[in-house]
């Protein structure tokens, strides 16, 4: 069965047209069918499921918030690394040579590090996880048609805090 959406929405099943030149072997207003598959998805869907969704969603978001505090800390170490192997460059005695070989390579590297850090942790707000595919309104609307929502311990603000798109993918 395929969807065909000239002049009215039906489903059509069109293998003997495609495969032998023959005519359309069955074809169904696709309105009807789509109308029962919806209140037969919301009445299987119930307010537990609704609940533990929005669970699911505010601990994915709580790993997103740590992911980003673990990697802002990351980036705050290979900082000071870098001001610390700076700082015993300019303290050493220039007349050691390799010794200021040997620390300034050690700079180097802290500065290569803390450069690429830098770089995936500005990378990281440009490459959100997927936001929701309903706006608030739209999320908002379709939980009211779910049978027994309003019986249920969701609200408003829950179900809305726990759409924030989050940076896990």
């Amino acid at each position: 069965m395929a969807v065909q959406y000239k002049n009215a929405n039906n489903y059509v099943c069109n293998y003997l047209l495609r495969s032998q030149g023959g005519s359309l072997s069955q074809h169904f207003p696709a309105d009807l069918i789509d109308a029962r598959v919806v209140e037969a998805f919301l009445a299987a869907i119930g307010p537990a499921e609704l609940e533990t969704w929005a669970l699911a969603n505010h601990a994915r978001q709580q790993t997103c918030d740590a992911a980003n505090r673990a990697e802002a800390q990351q980036v705050e170490r290979l900082r000071y690394e870098a001001f610390l192997a700076e700082r015993q460059y300019n303290r050493v005695d220039p007349d050691n040579r390799l010794i200021a070989a040997e620390l300034e390579r050690r700079w180097e590297t802290a500065l290569r590090d803390l450069r690429q850090a830098e770089d995936a942790f500005a990378r990281r707000p440009a490459e959100p996880c997927k936001p929701e595919a309903l706006s608030d309104e739209e999320h908002m609307t379709f939980l009211r048609s779910v049978p027994g929502y309003r019986k249920s311990g969701c609200d408003r603000k829950s179900i809305a805090s726990a759409r924030r798109p989050c940076c896990v993918p």
